[in-house]
């Protein structure tokens, strides 16, 4: 689709980790947050705010010569940081 619609539209996608919502909260006691923390490497839950601002820096000029992309904002995780086995 990116290279369909350039230059008019630029297609990219935000391929979002584990991010503190009304929806993980809940599940998110002390021991639970420090494991999934630790199982990231940015040693951190994301928040609405990391990803508010990738999709941010996609739409401003910064921006503007990235198209067909999947941009990842999930603190550096290569494998799921859920520690559930």
């Amino acid at each position: 689709m990116a290279a369909e619609f350039a230059p008019r539209v630029r297609v990219n996608a935000l391929a979002v980790g584990a991010v503190e919502t009304s929806a993980l909260a809940p599940f998110l006691d002390d021991d639970l947050r420090a494991k999934m923390s630790a199982l990231t490497p940015m040693r951190r839950i994301g928040t609405v705010e990391d990803v508010a601002l990738a999709a941010l820096w996609l739409a401003s000029p910064a921006g503007s010569w990235v198209t067909g992309k999947v941009v990842e904002v999930d603190g550096g995780t290569e494998a799921t940081n859920w520690p559930f086995s």
